[in-house]
């Protein structure tokens, strides 16, 4: 069994937790870092794969000298418990960000040293991340401190205030500020570095795309689907302001994901996805966490109050990448900004069909209602108005005893006094054929305005219309104006065939179909 021992022999060993993929070789408190050996119960072979991750306060930050020191002591772990080894390959990440990559040979006294710049540059750019169509600068993993970087760029005086400036330095010099914090004199050559440190980060190039990580789990798979199923993201990741810093910044910076309902499943065939499956099974339990690295591009306009003392912006998903582990080292999928599209494109469909199938479920329950009450909706409607029954043959929906046609006048009156085009329905006779400005012979003082898509008006005929009446502003009493929505044409004089109970009540049965 692989023993773990502490970097710094004066300290005890401290129990990091570890994930069912990670084998911790060693870890150091006073250094706040420890190194993972990959791959588990199986981490021992002749050519290891480590992985120094160091704390965000870590003192060994940005010193690659104080790295291999501490690099150079795995002689003995490595030596006792892992004999295969000949070699090993050793990725440095400071604060969940790759640093720096070093090699070391048993032939050479397990001395790490450098990695040559190749594998130094696959190293500090994970090339699995999905990438956005185009980007002058490349995506870059969003933090807190990234998402405040942005917002200070449209906020610069807030850039120099000491609490900013006493977060940026707790930040970026960890144990030092601490033991300061509270002596003025010594602290001030700390926060005056802090902030021509802040002021160089502020400069570096800055694109619109980034990557959002998001923590979620997988269902069980989906046979017939042939996928895993993902649980429910969020529509939004928040970036919470670290305690106890009185400073002027947002108490948070938000940004919401547009498109994140396109990430639903993780597609997989289905002798992969046991493979997958029992990969991830210890102790009869399968460990269904996972990360994404979502691609988002982010809208023009930086982050604007949210009215909660935060701060919020939008983002577009355009790619995502699915990880087994923190580590985003090795993907399970990527998905690029083409296939992600197809994605998107395909949620959309599925979410207009679903609005369809409802639509169509709600007419025929509509449909099926009336059925049920067929012959009682007839005995009620022979008494009811003729207006009544006009109005419901020619309106939307179910039948009501309440409607009733518009008087011309009483719509003339109301669209006036709205002072802009109203819902209306009428029984007209027309005074010419057409189409556009067909003046009616019954009601008067009325044209029609027919669309293409129903038929023209013929003067032999009454008819139903339904639409929006308009009357242009003017002395006296101006000509109002219809434009038709619905028409029906009417078999009869005065539509008394549209009056009818049975063929009203026939005809909503027809719309439910």
């Amino acid at each position: 069994m692989m023993r773990r021992i502490a970097l710094v022999a004066a300290l005890s060993v401290v129990a990091w937790p570890a994930l069912a993929d990670d084998a911790v070789l060693a870890t150091s408190k006073a250094h706040k870092l420890k190194v993972i050996a990959e791959g588990g119960a199986n981490w021992c072979a002749p050519a290891l794969r480590l992985r120094m991750e160091l704390d965000a306060d870590s003192p060994d930050i940005g010193s690659p000298a104080a790295q291999t020191e501490m690099m150079n002591r795995l002689k003995t772990p490595i030596t006792n418990d892992c004999k295969l080894a000949t070699s090993a390959d050793m990725i440095v990440v400071e604060a969940g960000k790759a640093a720096g990559s070093y090699q070391a040979r048993a032939a050479g006294g397990w001395v790490f040293v450098p990695a040559p710049p190749a594998a130094q540059a696959k190293a500090a750019v994970p090339p699995s991340f999905p990438s956005p169509p185009s980007s002058a600068v490349p995506p870059t993993q969003m933090d807190y401190f990234d998402a405040v970087a942005r917002w200070l760029r449209d906020n610069p005086a807030v850039a120099d205030d000491e609490g900013t400036l006493r977060l940026w330095a707790s930040h970026r010099y960890g144990r030092e500020y601490t033991q300061v914090q509270s002596q003025e004199f010594k602290l001030r050559p700390v926060l005056d570095r802090a902030r021509t440190d802040l002021a160089d980060f502020l400069k570096r190039p800055q694109g619109d795309t980034v990557l959002v990580i998001a923590r979620t789990n997988f269902g069980p798979y989906d046979f017939a689907a042939r996928r895993f199923p993902i649980n429910d993201i969020g529509n939004q990741v928040a970036y919470e302001r670290p305690c106890c810093f009185n400073t002027k910044l947002p108490s948070s910076l938000v940004v919401k994901l547009q498109d994140i309902d396109a990430v639903i499943a993780m597609p997989m065939g289905p002798e992969a996805a046991q493979a997958f499956a029992e990969r991830r099974t210890q102790y009869g339990s399968v460990n269904r966490t996972i990360y994404l690295a979502l691609t988002v591009r982010l809208e023009s306009g930086g982050f604007k109050p949210n009215g909660w003392g935060g701060a919020v912006t939008l983002g577009t998903v355009e790619g995502v990448a699915f990880y087994p582990d923190d580590r985003l080292a090795a993907p399970i999928l990527a998905v690029d900004a083409t296939e992600f599209a197809r994605w998107r494109q395909a949620r959309a469909e599925q979410r207009d069909e679903a609005v369809r199938l409802a639509a169509e479920r709600e007419a025929e329950a509509r449909r099926q209602r009336l059925l049920a009450q067929r012959d009682q909706t007839v005995r009620v409607l022979a008494s009811a108005p003729i207006s009544t029954r006009l109005a419901s043959f020619i309106g939307e929906g179910d039948i009501s005893t309440r409607a009733r046609l518009d008087n011309l006048r009483a719509a003339r009156a109301a669209a006036l006094m709205a002072g802009r085009a109203v819902p209306a329905s009428l029984l007209v006779q027309a005074d010419v054929s057409g189409r556009v400005n067909v003046q009616t012979r019954w009601p008067g003082k009325l044209t029609l305005s027919v669309p293409d898509s129903l038929p023209a008006v013929d003067p032999s005929r009454w008819y139903l219309v339904r639409g929006l009446l308009s009357v242009p502003e003017g002395d006296g009493l101006p000509v109002a104006t219809l434009a038709v929505q619905a028409l029906y044409a009417c078999t009869q004089d005065r539509c008394a065939d549209a009056a009818d109970p049975a063929a009203l009540v026939d005809r909503k049965l027809g719309e439910g179909r």
